[in-house]
């Protein structure tokens, strides 16, 4: 499903509509975290029939835009993006949400050892 690219070891899932400027915010965040890029994938996913999104990725991010096509709701569409990651781990954030620098550092780091 990712081709020639490495499987991720995360995923983040964001559940968005018809808000293309929060998305970009959200997007650059991502692309600003302390996990090199290349180590986790980006799913956005909006609901059928809408626009797809106009907020370009940020260089060096590697994001997948979905459509759904179920039940209407977020929640929907959260399940659709991990359902459509190869990745162990998946995070979830907002479009109108700006992760912090080291967020996902963090979580990759709180599930890595015996433990989990």
């Amino acid at each position: 499903m990712m081709g020639a690219e490495q499987r991720p070891e995360a995923a983040v899932v964001i559940a968005t509509r018809e808000r293309e400027t929060r998305l970009a915010f959200c997007l650059e965040a991502l692309a600003a975290q302390s996990v090199e890029s290349a180590r986790f994938e980006v799913v956005v996913v909006r609901p059928a029939g809408q626009p797809g999104p106009r907020a370009a990725a940020p260089e060096g991010l590697r994001v997948r835009f979905l459509e759904h096509r179920g039940e209407p709701g977020p929640g929907a569409q959260r399940n659709t993006g991990w359902r459509a990651s190869e990745a162990p781990l998946v995070a979830f954030t907002d479009d109108d949400c700006r992760p912090e620098g080291r967020w996902l550092e963090r979580l990759m780091a709180a599930t890595d050892g015996p433990q989990v």
